[in-house]
């Protein structure tokens, strides 16, 4: 497998780690515990990352597919480009600049910890398959655009990183509003 691959698959598996290591002993009531009006609980916060994902997943398949039929395939180093590398560095925590989400990305309220952690796990776990069936392909050459505008267009490799920083920017929220939790 190519080294950048094993780099994203690496990443999934810590932040596997550390969504567990967030949810563990926490009752439904802290779960969906908001910190100050307006501001997302730690269920909105995983909620939040199952829908991106879900939604950029199937353009990942449409890539990886069209890349296959194009047999763009390369074993050399993936390039994110100016605006790529600038694009996963704004999702890395800490949080430095807020920004509101696109409604098609806003969580609902008050889901049940029991659903949420499986299905954001099962979310993980549909990432690293993608992260597997791109192995040998030219990521790089892989255009994809976002779910919520095709005039936010990046590369597969961009869009691998950005994810990943995406998910680490929103469990770092989280683990604030877990630290700040007053109720039993």
């Amino acid at each position: 497998m190519h080294p950048q691959l094993e780099d994203y698959l690496r990443q999934i598996e810590a932040i596997k780690q550390d969504s567990q290591n967030l949810v563990a002993g926490l009752s439904n009531k802290q779960f969906n515990w908001h910190p100050a009006p307006g501001s997302w609980s730690i269920a909105e916060c995983l909620d939040h990352l199952i829908v991106v994902g879900s939604l950029l997943l199937a353009r990942i398949d449409e890539g990886i597919e069209q890349a296959r039929t194009k047999q763009l395939f390369s074993e050399e180093p993936f390039s994110y480009g100016l605006l790529g590398k600038r694009f996963v560095s704004s999702q890395e925590p800490p949080v430095k600049k807020k920004v509101k989400t696109f409604k098609q990305y806003v969580p609902p309220p008050d889901r049940s910890l029991d659903k949420v952690v499986p299905e954001f796990m099962a979310l993980q776990n549909e990432f690293e398959e993608r992260i597997r069936a791109a192995d040998g392909l030219n990521l790089s050459r892989i255009k994809i655009s976002s779910p919520v505008s095709k005039l936010i267009r990046f590369n597969l490799a961009v869009w691998f990183a950005a994810t990943a920083a995406h998910e680490r920017r929103h469990l770092w929220q989280a683990q604030q509003v877990k630290e700040s939790i007053n109720v039993a």
